[in-house]
């Protein structure tokens, strides 16, 4: 390394950062999730479709396990039944932009944070189940999904390869495959 940094900052960072980076300096994420629970890739699609009615934002040391770190700092956002993943982004964002200052400085001091809490849970990367709906999915969950899956330009969720942008879309698409005798 032709420099040694202090301190090794990821935000929203998609790849895995190797151990032998983080033997060169102490190193903090910010995750979008109140860790432990929605590790991994994907925490704001999946706390939507989960159904939770919080998730925010935490600041935590790195280890070479993914989202396992002693937590430095985290902050909460609401998930209404109007949230979006897009919305839920930008209310993260300046949740992370505005507790910045205050991590940094309790990174640069030193301190230790602490260890995390409480049932963890994963997901795998990408979309949640595809974002692939079922006839029998229940309004509630037709719902959720649908607002887990908008954050143009990514694809909706669908219904046999369908898109689906709304509760109305579904029930329509549904009719129209229960009609013609797919389903």
């Amino acid at each position: 390394w032709p420099f040694v940094p202090r301190l090794i900052i990821s935000i929203g960072y998609l790849t895995i950062i190797s151990q032998q980076v983080l033997n060169v300096a102490p190193a903090i994420n910010c995750h979008y999730s109140l860790l432990p629970r929605h590790r991994g890739r994907s925490p704001v699609p999946w706390a939507i479709l989960s159904g939770d009615s919080m998730t925010g934002i935490t600041w935590h040391w790195m280890l070479d396990t993914v989202d396992t770190g002693n937590i430095l700092l985290q902050a909460t956002a609401q998930i209404t039944t109007a949230t979006t993943a897009e919305s839920l982004f930008d209310d993260l964002h300046e949740l992370a932009a505005e507790t910045f200052p205050s991590v940094l400085t309790m990174a640069l001091s030193g301190v230790r944070g602490w260890s995390q809490r409480g049932a963890a849970s994963r997901h795998p990367a990408g979309p949640p189940l595809g974002g692939k709906l079922s006839l029998l999915s229940s309004g509630e969950y037709v719902n959720r999904m649908i607002r887990a899956m908008h954050y143009p330009p990514l694809a909706p969720a669908t219904l046999c390869g369908l898109p689906v942008r709304s509760l109305a879309d579904f029930y329509e698409i549904s009719s129209q495959i229960i009609s013609n005798g797919d389903g």
